[in-house]
């Protein structure tokens, strides 16, 4: 596997930020209707979203959805459950 070149690692930080900047602005939101679930996003839409990560993904694969074109978090309020 090669590095990535400068301009693909930028990219990947301004999507990153992108990313962050949806789940701090609706991360509350996502916790009412999904608590304790894996939820995908795909162009600020939830796409999908099941308690485990394995059924999403099934999921998004039926829907034919890349689960490398969405962006997966583990919604909780108890963040004591994220840590692995």
């Amino acid at each position: 596997m090669t590095a990535p070149s400068l301009e693909q690692a930028k990219e990947r930080m301004l999507e990153a930020a992108e990313e962050q900047e949806y789940w701090d602005r609706h991360y509350d939101e996502v916790l009412a209707k999904y608590p304790d679930q894996f939820v995908a996003v795909k162009d600020g839409v939830v796409v999908g979203a099941e308690s485990d990560l394995a059924q999403l993904i099934f999921v998004l694969s039926t829907r034919h959805i890349d689960i490398r074109d969405t962006w997966v978090r583990f919604v909780t309020e108890d963040h004591s459950k994220l840590l692995l």
